[in-house]
Order: C-alpha cells, then structure tokens, then sequence
C-alpha cells in the first residue's frame, strides 16, 4: 500500500486534462520496472477514478482522497 497525497492547481478552463500518475520500482541493478499507473480524468475507465476527477474540479479547494487499484496501461 502506497498513500501519498500529490497537492496540484486545476483552473477551472482545464477540465479536459487528465492526470496519469506511473509507478515504478527499481532493483539491485537499477533496472526500473513498472508497477501500474493510475489515470484520472473525465476518459478514465475507472468510475472511482471519474467520480474523484468530477469532485476535484467542482471542489477544487476541498481534498479528494481515493484508493486507487494499480492498471497495467
């Protein structure tokens, strides 16, 4: 489990961006492997993912905090 809080302006001219966080791990080698990503926006296909973006951008001032399961794309 990962919880981390990314604090970032959103106007509200900028509804159609979208957010894609990637993680990666690196090993002994410095070979970096990815993990997963999470995209949030309005084309995410994540309804959870939809939903948190739709309050993001209708709240701006007001934290948003939502587990997030890792895609592979």
């Amino acid at each position: 489990m990962w919880a981390e809080t990314f604090p970032f302006p959103v106007a509200i001219q900028e509804q159609g961006i979208h957010l894609t966080a990637k993680l990666y791990r690196r090993s002994s080698v410095r070979r970096k492997h990815f993990l997963g990503q999470v995209h949030l926006g309005y084309d995410s296909s994540s309804p959870e993912a939809v939903e948190q973006w739709k309050d993001t951008i209708a709240l701006p001032e007001k934290v948003v905090a939502v587990w997030h399961r890792l895609s592979a794309s």
